[in-house]
């Protein structure tokens, strides 16, 4: 979501477009109709190391929203489908360029220790 748009504000009709490519994308649920799919910011997700594998729980229920998916709309999903899109990210790149950011933080914190500490003898 854009920074600042809330749950509230998502359209009713990009709601239904995910939600019937959670159903689509599911082996169990994809078969059924009338089921509810449950949605909520990522930050609202807890997992334990007690947990099956895919369970999630949330940290607090008031974040969690649900869409009722009556039946499967194949248009929805056919359609979404022409716009995926796969990419594979370079993670070296990725570790290298973390890895810079982290030693740059570090050289910044360590010479403002230094400073302070020599000013302070």
């Amino acid at each position: 979501m854009p920074k600042g748009q809330t749950m509230e504000m998502i359209s009713p009709e990009l709601l239904e477009d995910c939600a019937q490519l959670v159903k689509a994308n599911s082996i169990q649920e994809n078969k059924l109709n009338n089921l509810n799919v449950v949605y909520t910011p990522w930050y609202n997700l807890r997992k334990t190391q007690s947990m099956d594998v895919g369970q999630v729980g949330f940290h607090n229920s008031k974040f969690v929203r649900t869409v009722r998916v009556e039946t499967p709309k194949n248009e929805i999903v056919n359609r979404l489908n022409k716009t995926n899109t796969e990419e594979t990210p370079d993670l070296k790149d990725a570790v290298v360029s973390v890895s810079l950011i982290y030693l740059q933080c570090f050289v910044l914190l360590a010479n403002t220790f230094c400073t302070n500490q020599s000013a302070s003898f």
